[in-house]
């Protein structure tokens, strides 16, 4: 099994929202990625996907961009990004996803030999000044990541 990662997919079939107001590269960027995808990615194969998937607002409208990963060679696993407002709890998106689809949050999940844990990322305090609210988020995505290590172990 290989193990390979993509984030900032932001599919768009749902809630259009073109990603060439940053650059022509992006035109047609789906379908560049998914070719890409079905010329590397085996069945056998473990796909990292975190975060930044979709631009729906509501997780149906995100199954919609999802259904074509889904169609995609190899096993996918989910973060959470921050433009993912889609995202509903846990086990209601876990019961939403096809076959071949995992989700992580706040814990872990074993595909092969591998096990994959995480949380969303925030800013860094030092890169940056933080706000309140900066500061309230990196605090819970913190607590996010200790307890996806601590099922991850």
């Amino acid at each position: 099994m290989r193990v390979y990662a993509i984030a900032d997919l932001h599919l768009a079939s749902v809630t259009p929202k073109p990603m060439t107001v940053f650059g022509p590269n992006w035109a047609g960027h789906p379908e560049a990625i998914f070719q890409q995808w079905r010329e590397v990615v085996r069945g056998g194969d473990l796909v990292l996907l975190p975060g930044d998937l979709s631009w729906a607002m509501r997780l149906p409208d995100a199954m919609t961009d999802l259904a074509p990963v889904a169609g995609l060679p190899g096993t996918k696993v989910l973060l959470r990004g921050n433009h993912d407002y889609w995202w509903p709890g846990l086990a209601k998106l876990r019961s939403a996803l096809p076959p071949g689809m995992l989700a992580v949050q706040n814990d872990a999940v074993r595909v092969g030999r591998v096990v994959v844990c995480g949380s969303r990322g925030w800013l860094t305090p030092g890169y940056e000044a933080l706000s309140a609210d900066d500061d309230r988020l990196l605090r819970r995505e913190a607590e996010r990541l200790r307890l996806s290590t601590a099922a991850a172990a």
